[in-house]
């Protein structure tokens, strides 16, 4: 099982958001933050960073895990109505950052 990592990326980029000062914020939610990729090889590529830290969905206690995929979806429903993909793919890859 993977260690929440210290310091955490995740966690630094949550701070950033929460502060305002997210330069690719576009919105908080109820269970983090949605923010547009760095990098925008796939346009629309968009991350919802978690506010309660957890190194496997599994781990998120169940109403937190239920709204997030919930929110996951939502967001998912935007990037599709404002980009029309062919496909959207979902990742919670965890190479880098757990």
């Amino acid at each position: 099982m993977a260690i929440h990592q210290n310091p955490c990326e995740i966690c630094a980029q949550i701070e950033i958001a929460k502060r305002g000062e997210h330069p690719r914020l576009i919105c908080e939610t109820a269970t983090g933050f949605a923010v547009l990729g760095e990098s925008q090889q796939w346009r629309g590529y968009c991350l919802l960073l978690c506010k309660t830290p957890a190194t496997e969905l599994h781990e998120l206690p169940r109403a937190v895990k239920l709204k997030y995929l919930e929110e996951m979806s939502l967001l998912a429903q935007a990037v599709f109505n404002v980009t029309k993909p062919h496909k959207i793919n979902y990742e919670m890859l965890g190479n880098v950052v757990h």
